[in-house]
């Protein structure tokens, strides 16, 4: 016998898959409705026709909080991965983990200090003094 008996099973589940997702295609393709209507081109949302457009613009602080909370989420698994092999680990688990807590408490000093979590009102830098507006291009011509 040879090493890819073993495969057999696999092939022909993977095959049969492979037809069943064909045909269903197919299927819905012969099958389905051609008609295109002013609801055809709508998303639907529960059968709540949309209002205005979907292009909703987000403020930038909602995706910095997103990638703070993976990040930290993260980190919280690495500490109860510890806390697990606590006794296995011995004294030189508790200082690993203990430069590590270190470290994320330095990085949210820094993120308070940046400003990264303050969602207030920005003050926007006033412009140099030497600086001069584009020249208008139509007064050119």
């Amino acid at each position: 016998m040879t090493d890819t008996v073993g495969y057999w099973p696999f092939v022909v589940y993977a095959f049969g898959v492979l037809v069943l997702v064909a045909t269903m295609l197919l299927l819905s393709w012969i099958l389905g409705q051609r008609r295109a209507n002013d609801a055809t081109n709508m998303p639907f949302e529960s059968g709540v026709v949309p209002v205005g457009t979907s292009q909703v613009q987000m403020s930038v602080e909602f995706y910095l909080v997103a990638i703070l909370f993976v990040i930290f989420d993260l980190e919280t698994v690495f500490i109860l991965a510890w806390a697990v092999a606590f006794f296995e680990l011995g004294w030189f688990g508790f200082v690993a983990v203990s430069l590590f807590i270190l470290i994320l408490v330095v990085a949210l000093i820094y993120e308070l200090s940046t400003g990264a979590l303050n969602w207030g009102n920005k003050k926007r830098a006033p412009a140099k003094p030497h600086e001069r507006p584009a020249p208008d291009l139509r007064e050119a011509m």
